[in-house]
């Protein structure tokens, strides 16, 4: 009886105590939240005067290159900053509305920022108008500078008066800490000392744990039963997975086998292929000779099929190549304007050729550290696919700098676009889109470009995607990273990355790692009706003809 009540005495105690430090512990840490929550908040009035500081400058520095240029371009920061900047004002007035003499200075603030933008727009207006020196004369004035400098100024004390908030917030929030450790300290002392008392009453209950004991053993026993069940299961299962490792061998010694038919037959058809174009070109040349028109149409017309029967064979090649998992990298130092540019010049004669007129909006001047071949390999297929899809409409090729995270170039057509539905789906292997805009129909090529496309992009570190609705035109967008990663170590799972060589660049090394990928050359035939234009380029090895 005497135990019974000392048990209950310490669960009363024990209760008791770990309600009290309990009640006190939530009511530190309440007290601690709320003295987190004022930090944050003086971060955010901060961080919200800093905002519209650089709200400010970004529009001041978009009218100066407008007054200087007068290139409309310069103002997109200034209408970006403009419409950005009340919404940003009510922003830190509301953060700020606790505070009378903070809200009084970013009330005047605001007074500041809208004549700093009716005289941003006054001289915006004026050179549009007036012209150059109109606006120069207006901005001698100095009002601009003038209400800049009172902006900063108010900016200056806001900041100033928060920084002053935020050391006092931190050393309230600081004590508040130290508190609520205390409090859990006396917790845990005071949970030791509970700890102790009740060993001390288990002790005296020795016989009914060896009774506990006794069953324990029991439940050991049949604990061992299931262990034994559970290693045959284990077993079967080990059988299992080398069942299935044998038939997976199987499977990748089949998709060898393919692969290396694949190789050998596109390499065996080649060279009557090649055969028949020399001769076509032996004919067309007179070294057996003359043909009269007839002839000479019928010869041409053999030319370009025999063309595009080599271009298949090499999709197929190309197949072969990407299923064996075999690639090369060559990256150097790669100014992108200059790339895009090229490949702009190389497509030109097809674009005007489709009646399409190709701009280029150059927005960086971004140097990255990637494998050229590659790159241009991506925009000479995108932009053939632009032109092919673009249905004679306007087409742009645009790419910015996009910081640390490297450059993003994207091509843009104003064609038929594609549906929901297939816009991830293109970017499988073999699949084509008809276009019957134009009477043209899927079954030409391979429907491999935009697959390999992608796999490319992925192998240079980037990504290669699609926005796009019918009606409404397609825009590919590749990211490329400012520099080649490294490789991904090797994987034998679901076609993993293998064997990427890279080789040459400028820094003298090469490095060869397992990954899967594409060696390819070549995009589908931009010209659906077999044709090539003059002057269209060689894709990786495959020549421009006329």
């Amino acid at each position: 009886m005497d135990s019974l009540r000392r048990k209950i005495a310490i669960a009363y105690g024990s209760g008791v105590l770990v309600l009290g430090v309990g009640a006190a512990s939530l009511a530190g840490v309440a007290l601690w939240r709320r003295a987190t929550e004022w930090v944050v908040h003086t971060h955010r009035v901060m961080e919200g005067s800093e905002r519209l500081m650089s709200l400010l400058k970004d529009a001041e520095t978009g009218q100066r290159g407008y007054l200087i240029t007068g290139d409309t371009t310069y103002l997109r920061p200034y209408a970006s900053a403009a419409r950005d900047l009340p919404a940003q004002l009510r922003a830190v007035d509301a953060l700020v509305a606790d505070n009378p003499v903070q809200h009084a200075r970013v009330d005047s603030l605001r007074g500041v920022a809208v004549a700093k933008l009716a005289e941003m727009a006054r001289t915006v207006e004026v050179r549009r108008r007036a012209g150059a020196d109109s606006a120069a004369r207006l901005v001698a004035t100095n009002r601009g500078r003038h209400l800049m400098d009172d902006a900063r100024a108010l900016a200056l004390h806001v900041e100033a008066s928060e920084r002053a908030l935020l050391r006092e917030r931190t050393a309230r929030q600081h004590r508040m800490g130290l508190a609520v450790l205390g409090l859990i300290g006396l917790g845990t002392a005071a949970a030791v000392l509970l700890s102790l008392l009740t060993t001390r009453a288990i002790r005296r209950d020795v016989a009914e744990r060896d009774a506990a004991g006794a069953q324990l053993a029991r439940q050991s026993t049949e604990l061992q039963e299931q262990t034994a069940e559970l290693e045959m299961q284990t077993e079967e299962l080990t059988e299992e997975a080398v069942r299935s490792q044998a038939l997976s061998e199987r499977l990748r010694d089949a998709l060898a086998a393919r692969t290396r038919f694949y190789a050998a037959m596109s390499h065996e058809l080649r060279t009557p292929i090649n055969a028949i174009l020399g001769f076509n070109d032996l004919l067309l040349a007179g070294v057996y000779g003359d043909l009269h028109e007839g002839q000479r149409l019928g010869i041409e017309r053999s030319q370009r099929a025999t063309r595009h029967l080599t271009e298949l064979v090499g999709d197929v090649l190309d197949l072969s190549r990407l299923e064996a998992g075999r690639a090369e990298l060559a990256p150097e130092a790669v100014p992108v304007a200059a790339l895009v540019a090229d490949v702009v010049a190389t497509v030109q004669p097809l674009a005007a050729q489709r009646g399409s007129e190709l701009a280029v909006d150059a927005a960086c001047v971004r140097t990255v550290w990637t494998d050229p071949r590659r790159v241009r390999q991506i925009l000479l297929n995108l932009l053939s696919n632009a032109i092919k899809f673009g249905d004679g409409n306007p087409l742009e090729v645009r790419y910015v700098d996009e910081g640390g995270d490297g450059v993003a170039v994207e091509v843009r057509d104003a064609g038929r676009g594609i549906a929901t539905a297939d816009a991830e789906r293109i970017f499988d292997e073999f699949v084509q889109l008809d276009n019957p805009a134009r009477g043209e129909l899927a079954a030409q090529g391979t429907g491999l470009g935009l697959s390999i496309s992608r796999r490319l992009a992925e192998l240079l570190g980037g990504t290669l995607t699609l926005v796009s609705a019918p009606g409404a035109g397609s825009t590919f967008t590749l990211r490329l990273p400012s520099r080649l990663p490294d490789p991904p170590p090797p994987s034998a799972e679901e076609g993993g990355l293998e064997d990427v060589r890279f080789v040459g660049g400028r820094s003298g090394s090469d490095r060869s790692v397992d990954v899967r990928s594409a060696d390819v050359r070549s995009v589908d035939d931009p010209m659906a009706d077999g044709r090539l234009p003059e002057g269209r380029a060689s894709v990786d090895g495959a020549e421009s003809r006329p």
